[in-house]
């Protein structure tokens, strides 16, 4: 059986696994889709200064990136927490961000069981990082830390940002 390869000039059969560059709207490097990757990673909660200490129920990241974009899904449930100091973010993404560019943002799907009425809730990914920083609800726009999470924590997310 052969393998059908699309180049900017027709589809046509290949008969070996040679990797071929796909060229969209043009032949320039501008236009290649060299780099095209799917997988699934282990977020985890961690704290910026002690790491809490945490039984999962559940743990899943999932990614696709294009080029330099990287879209991922984030689910972690947990069934004890506790400890950790300072910040808590959500570490183990399977890319650093861009360290060019500013930092990225986006919702939090889904979230209930912290120690205090966090919803909605936002996250960011600041330059040159690996993992997301997560922020209250509580209009002076405060960073969660460790001791807002508890037992039976629910988190569910989606975005993009830019390696």
């Amino acid at each position: 059986m052969a393998l059908t390869q699309i180049t900017g000039t027709g589809i046509g059969s290949v008969d070996s696994l040679t990797p071929t560059t796909i060229y969209l709207g043009g032949s320039g490097s501008a236009n290649a889709l060299d780099d095209y990757e799917e997988g699934t990673f282990t977020p985890t909660l961690t704290g910026s200064s002690s790491n809490p200490s945490v039984t999962y129920s559940g743990q899943q990241g999932h990614y696709t990136k294009v080029g330099n974009l990287v879209n991922f899904m984030i689910r972690i449930h947990t069934s004890a927490y506790s400890g950790g100091s300072g910040n808590l973010y959500i570490s183990g993404l399977p890319f650093a961000s861009s360290s060019s560019l500013d930092s990225y943002s986006g919702a939090v799907g889904l979230n209930y069981q912290f120690a205090s009425n966090l919803n909605p809730m936002a996250w960011t990914i600041d330059s040159n990082a690996s993992f997301l920083t997560l922020w209250k609800n509580d209009n002076a726009a405060n960073v969660v830390v460790t001791s807002d999470g508890a037992s039976s924590l629910r988190i569910r997310l989606e975005g993009f940002y830019y390696t």
